[in-house]
Formats: structure tokens, sequence, C-alpha cells
């Protein structure tokens, strides 16, 4: 069994009030009634609320995947640690995992996706769904699994390392800042001889509204 938490958001609610006299408002039961607070733009204001889902791998929900995905991870002819890196196998195993949980937040499979707002949760998801199927599995096919995704863990660190690296080794490199420096002046250099022109043009032409050719001569009474 394995979990992580959404992004989920839901309204800021505050006291409803009579728009006359400002006193608080009551329902026939005697409770406050409470509407959705807005901001400067007249929308709701939200504020997090995750909510936590629980992935739990029993022979039921492999079952029932391999009959309603066709993903069967019983199998020997599959390699799961592919399987788990697949986006569209993890969906189709938190499709029958959490079945039930998404039943009762009135959700289907597809609004998952939604409510996971950055790559962080996405990959606790990922964790969690690695982690529920790795615990259903005896400690023979388990062991393997944890060391593809030990490996899988600490390639992606290095890659993150390296660009890293590659980036501040970039950022700090003094050519780097004098071709930006070269780029600005010719930039700013190109759109001051623009203004130039265009200003000689209008000088040249006459300034609209002006020129001699569009005044008249007051009229004599």
């Amino acid at each position: 069994m394995a979990s992580f938490r959404d992004s989920f958001k839901v309204p800021v609610l505050i006291p409803s009030r009579d728009p006359e006299t400002g006193h608080q408002k009551y329902d026939a039961a005697g409770n406050a009634v409470l509407e959705p607070k807005l901001d400067a733009e007249g929308n709701p204001e939200l504020k997090p609320e995750p909510r936590l889902w629980v992935v739990t791998i029993t022979y039921g929900v492999a079952l029932e995947l391999k009959r309603r995905h066709q993903l069967d991870l019983l199998s020997d002819d599959h390699d799961l640690a592919k399987v788990l890196n697949d986006p569209i196998a993890v969906l189709q195993i938190l499709d029958v995992a959490l079945e039930k949980q998404l039943a009762e937040r009135g959700m289907r499979i597809e609004d998952l996706p939604h409510v996971i707002g950055d790559m962080e949760l996405a990959q606790r998801m990922d964790d969690a769904v690695m982690e529920a199927v790795i615990d259903f599995f005896p400690s023979r096919h388990r062991d393997p699994l944890l060391a593809s995704r030990r490996k899988l863990r600490e390639a992606v660190a290095k890659r993150d390392k390296v660009l890293t690296d590659r980036l501040k080794q970039t950022l700090e490199d003094p050519r780097l800042m004098k071709h930006l420096e070269s780029e600005l002046d010719r930039t700013v250099a190109t759109t001051q001889a623009r203004i130039d022109r265009v200003l000689q043009e209008q000088l040249a032409s006459g300034t609209p509204g002006t020129s001699p050719s569009n005044s008249e001569e007051p009229s004599e009474s």
C-alpha cells in the first residue's frame, strides 16, 4: 500500500452579510450562511486542500486490470520496470486501484491528471504506484524491481546534476555576457536608427495638421 496527495483547491468561504444592514445571514436551521470570497477581478479565491489517495494492489485489482485494460501484472512477458515508466499504464493501474475513491469523489480517471498540479506531484503519484506494485509481489520479484527503481532514480539525479552544472558553467562564461552585451548594443543601435529615420521622414513631410496646405486663412468679416 502506498499513497500520494493531489493539488485540489476549494473556494475560500466568508460569512454572507445583508447588503443593507451588514448583519450575518442565517438559514432556516440557524446556521450561518457562507459565500465565496472574491478577488479584485470578481473571481472566487481558492485555497489548497490536498486530498490523500491510497494505492493498494491486490489480486482482485490485478485481475480487473487484466480484464479492463489487458494489462497483466502477473505475466512473465511484461517488463514491469518498463510498464511502470509508461504514463498510460500508470493511469490504467490507478483506474482500477482507485476506483472506489474516484467514485466517492465524483471523478473518473480522466479527471485525475487535472488535480496533479506539477511535476513533483506527478512524480509522487508515479512513486506511489510503483511502491504499491512492488509491495504486491513476493520478494523474488520485488528485489529486481527495487533495484530497477533505484537505478532509475540515480540516472535521473545524474542527468539533473549534469544539466544544472552545464547551465551554471554557461551562465558563468564571460564570453556569454560579452555576446549578450554585443547583441543588446546592436539591437539598441538598430532601434535608434529606425526612430531617427521615422522622425526625419515626418519632419521632411511636415507634421500632419500643421503644414501650410492644411491651414486655412482666417475669413474677413
